[in-house]
């Protein structure tokens, strides 16, 4: 999927709510990143093959990942994490998404 329309496919299941905007990330001939930052939070989202990788992120380092199974589950759970939800909470409302107890600590 070509960057941009990752990025506008995400931020439109957002409904282009600022500040909360996904922007384009790094990209290579086969992957392009979109990111949902704020503060000291942040998720990329990667299309993969109909689905969506994520990696939660929190003071640069990961935190989490999932694969979500539809775009507009990606953007919810990058959302619900950058607006603060903690790990098990995210994971309760997205079971997709896989962290490990130490990550907890």
């Amino acid at each position: 999927m070509p960057k941009q329309d990752l990025v506008s496919a995400l931020n439109s299941e957002l409904g282009h709510s600022p500040p909360l905007i996904f922007t384009a990330g790094s990209s290579s001939a086969d992957a392009t990143v979109a990111v949902l930052s704020h503060g000291d939070r942040f998720v990329n989202v990667l299309a993969n093959d109909g689905s969506y990788l994520l990696s939660f992120n929190w003071n640069g380092r990961q935190q989490a990942h999932g694969r979500a199974p539809d775009i507009s589950l990606a953007a919810d759970s990058a959302r619900r994490w950058v607006e603060g939800f903690d790990l098990e909470s995210l994971a309760a409302a997205h079971p997709f998404v896989k962290f490990s107890g130490l990550q907890l600590s």
